[in-house]
């Protein structure tokens, strides 16, 4: 859910995160420098404030899978763009979470399910989840979880319920 976000990032961090910021949580393994997912925010969103963001997983003692970057956008449209509508990334919807509860945008929910069978084609993985979890609300995003790149069966759905 978004506030678990928000608590694992404030907990990693330890400081206060910024006002009018967004959170995006990506997999470290998606890119060779923390800053290529600067660009890929400039690209697929529009301009940072200030050309800036910050890497907030970077912080801490052990070392992630997940890279979460904090960012602002210059113009706050497209803040609210990160949060409404997100982008596509190598077939991955990715939606950013607001980092202070007075933002609008998407109630997001992550569900892992695990003993899936791992012999499904990826498209009828996807539209078997996608109607199964249909009662529950939108599938925004469906990560295999693979043991060195075999899949067992697990995944991680996160589910806009707004």
């Amino acid at each position: 859910p978004p506030k678990m976000v928000v608590q694992k990032t404030a907990s990693i961090n330890q400081n206060t995160l910024l006002p009018d910021t967004v959170i995006f949580e990506f997999q470290s393994k998606d890119f060779e420098h923390y800053t290529d997912a600067y660009k890929l925010l400039l690209d697929k969103i529009g301009p940072l404030a200030g050309n800036g963001a910050r890497p907030i997983s970077r912080f801490g003692s052990t070392t992630r899978q997940e890279l979460i970057i904090e960012a602002k956008f210059a113009e706050a449209s497209d803040n609210s763009k990160a949060v409404l509508e997100g982008f596509t990334h190598q077939g991955v919807v990715y939606k950013a979470v607001p980092a202070n509860s007075n933002q609008e945008g998407s109630r997001l929910q992550v569900v892992s399910l695990s003993q899936l069978p791992p012999y499904l084609s990826n498209e009828e993985l996807v539209d078997g989840l996608c109607k199964s979890l249909r009662y529950f609300g939108m599938v925004s995003r469906i990560r295999k979880i693979t043991n060195r790149g075999f899949f067992e069966g697990d995944v991680s759905v996160t589910l806009d319920t707004s």
